[in-house]
């Protein structure tokens, strides 16, 4: 005798299991497992949150209505026809609440470049060369300092932007990819969650950004 084998999409499949599960599943569980074909969402959700970590590190340790040594942090220095952050290049340490020091005795032909980088990063700093070591004195936090730090905030703010985008694009990459085997309601579906989610974590590094902005301009 033969068997006849039919073939169960993801689709009918979830909708099976959903259906013997009965009122134990809501309806957005249903949505969510059908996405969960097409796309891995705590993969997607958990890039996201990487941006958004990275951009609270950054307004916390490196954007202070404080001047710390975290602010020197990803100058970028261009050395040997390459650009390289300023503490891959040195060590950086703050010698007293009025003086930061960076020191390039490992990588002495850094030490003008780095001054240059420094000056022209536009955070209201002075740079001042001793030897292989940068004396930088801690300024006071100005009404200028103030708008330079918080145009600092927005660009590293746009700079999350373009993070979770690029999230986004590899996300949609992977739909494509995954829709040839399910059926094309599961793929906007898939598509939509992934625009509702990309929504959700750009509105967070704009509420980020400020609070961040008014702590620089108010405090």
């Amino acid at each position: 005798m033969r068997r006849l084998y039919m073939y169960v999409t993801p689709t009918r499949l979830n909708e099976a299991i959903v259906k013997r599960m009965g009122s134990r599943v809501s309806r957005g569980s249903v949505d969510q497992i059908m996405v969960q074909s097409v796309i891995d969402v705590d993969k997607l959700e958990s890039k996201m949150e990487s941006v958004i970590s990275g951009l609270k590190w950054d307004f916390t340790k490196k954007l202070s209505s404080r001047i710390t040594p975290g602010i020197l942090d990803d100058i970028a220095v261009q050395v040997d026809g390459k650009t390289l952050p300023l503490n891959q290049l040195g060590h950086i340490a703050a010698r007293s609440s009025q003086i930061m020091l960076v020191n390039l005795t490992a990588a002495p032909q850094a030490v003008g470049p780095a001054v240059r980088a420094i000056r022209s990063a536009n955070l209201g700093l002075t740079p001042l060369q001793e030897g292989c070591v940068i004396k930088i004195p801690i300024p006071k936090m100005t009404k200028e300092l103030r708008e330079q730090l918080s145009k600092a905030a927005k660009q590293r703010a746009e700079k999350a932007r373009v993070g979770i985008r690029k999230v986004r694009q590899k996300g949609m990459n992977e739909v494509k990819q995954n829709g040839k085997t399910v059926s094309q309601n599961d793929v906007r579906m898939a598509q939509q969650h992934i625009d509702s989610k990309t929504a959700l974590y750009v509105d967070k590094i704009d509420r980020l950004l400020d609070a961040k902005r008014k702590e620089l301009l108010q405090s």
